[in-house]
């Protein structure tokens, strides 16, 4: 049998999420996509409470077209970072441009403070789905050196769900 092919698809404003985006890829062997969104990033104070007024009230933003298409996937994982509890923006926007696509999906999320559940449920809800695998990495887990075992974790669960034959 085929290894699956699989797309990570993540938004990342300070290089977390790019992190944890880039050793789910490589324990998978999956191509990358980053969401790119070059009008969303407003400078100083006002711009990151502008940014979290939008996650706060379910706002999306103006991004770039996709370079790659899920259905081109046999599963697809998405990478936010957590602003004020949601998802971010831009990930909401790609979420919202995809919705009509009903494959296997898993999330991420990274946060500094906290909000990584339900940022995950805000994800399933945008989805229309629950995901086959979901992860929060905290500052702390990067910090102490725990994102790795968590990244390792949920690539087992992916793996796990990948293996089982469709009813």
């Amino acid at each position: 049998m085929a290894s699956p092919k699989i797309l990570v698809a993540y938004y990342s404003e300070t290089g977390h999420t790019r992190a944890a985006a880039e050793g789910v890829a490589a324990a998978l062997a999956a191509d990358m996509m980053e969401i790119v969104a070059d009008d969303f990033r407003w400078p100083g104070v006002l711009g990151f409470l502008q940014r979290g007024w939008r996650a706060l009230r379910h706002q999306g933003a103006a991004i770039r077209p996709a370079t790659r298409s899920p259905i081109d996937y046999d599963l697809l994982i998405i990478g936010s970072p957590v602003w004020v509890g949601h998802v971010s923006p831009p990930v909401r926007s790609y979420m919202e441009s995809i919705r009509a696509w009903k494959g296997p999906i898993a999330f991420f999320v990274t946060f500094d403070g906290q909000g990584g559940r339900p940022t995950l449920a805000d994800m399933a809800e945008l989805a229309g789905r629950q995901p086959i695998a979901r992860m929060s990495v905290s500052a702390k887990d990067r910090h102490d050196g725990d994102d790795h075992e968590k990244i390792a974790n949920f690539v087992a669960t992916i793996r796990a769900s990948m293996d089982q034959p469709t009813a």
